[in-house]
């Protein structure tokens, strides 16, 4: 009986392991080599045998083989005994604009799983390019959703990737006034926000405008007012874009009546 970790049994190399032609020397004495480190089963030339840990210890761990051998004169076989139910869920984020659409996906996704007993352990894995900034994505309603559904004993929700083009390029700045750093944020904040980016300009007019009342200490009512102003303005153009669709939209149906 050993305790380290064999060569070449995991994807990424550990320290203090051991290559096989080291052990080969005990194999004219040995018939069975019990190892431990690894929280992993493998076998390897039918005399060394590695169960790994009986329970996971890490999410790490998930759907990888693992118990204890039973072990006689005829071999050795080994048993996984039943532990606590263990889901991992993933759903890739790529293209959804909002994160209403988000939490609208992840009700799906988690309603399509099949059933789980409580107290079970689920993690959520959430992967992709997301079409708004990570910040905005409200993770202790995700884990109400859960635990309404899975009744868990521990939940966790892990977002493998948020989307990069939300990161400002410290290069891009130099040279730049204040004034200037700010706009060019801003801007590029608000453009690469999918459910900002048709009314980009007049958005970040009124960031700016409202910035400047806060830099000047201005009272919070007419901060208020100043932002209302802006939403009430770009609520408008909308309003107006959406009538003229509907209007065109009208005009090519009566033609197509006609004929």
């Amino acid at each position: 009986m050993m305790h380290f970790g064999m060569e070449g049994q995991v994807k990424q190399e550990a320290s203090g392991e051991i290559p096989y032609s080291l052990l080969l020397p005990l194999k004219e004495s040995v018939n069975y080599l019990a190892l431990g480190h690894y929280h992993m089963n493998y076998e390897f030339d039918g005399w060394v045998f590695n169960p790994g840990s009986v329970e996971m210890i890490s999410m790490n761990e998930y759907e990888l083989d693992k118990g204890f051998y039973h072990v006689r004169d005829g071999g050795a076989k080994l048993i996984t005994p039943i532990t606590r139910p263990v889901r991992r869920i993933k759903l890739d984020m790529g293209g959804i604009p909002t994160p209403d659409e988000l939490y609208s996906k992840i009700g799906s996704k988690i309603e399509s799983e099949r059933t789980l007993q409580p107290d079970a352990l689920v993690e959520l894995m959430l992967y992709g390019d997301m079409g708004f900034p990570r910040s905005e994505v409200n993770i202790e309603r995700i884990n109400d959703m859960l635990k309404e559904q899975f009744k868990p004993l521990w939940s966790e929700i892990k977002i493998m990737r948020s989307n990069s083009k939300f990161a400002v390029n410290a290069g891009d700045l130099r040279g730049m006034t204040r004034e200037q750093i700010e706009l060019y944020v801003f801007s590029d904040m608000v453009k690469t926000d999918s459910r900002y980016s048709d009314h980009a300009e007049d958005i970040v007019k009124n960031i700016m405008e409202v910035k400047k009342k806060v830099d000047a200490r201005l009272d919070p009512a007419d901060i208020q007012k100043e932002l209302r102003w802006g939403f009430e303005k770009i609520k408008s153009k909308v309003m107006v874009n959406e009538h003229k669709s509907e209007g065109a939209q009208q005009t090519l149906l009566s033609k197509i009546g006609e004929q």
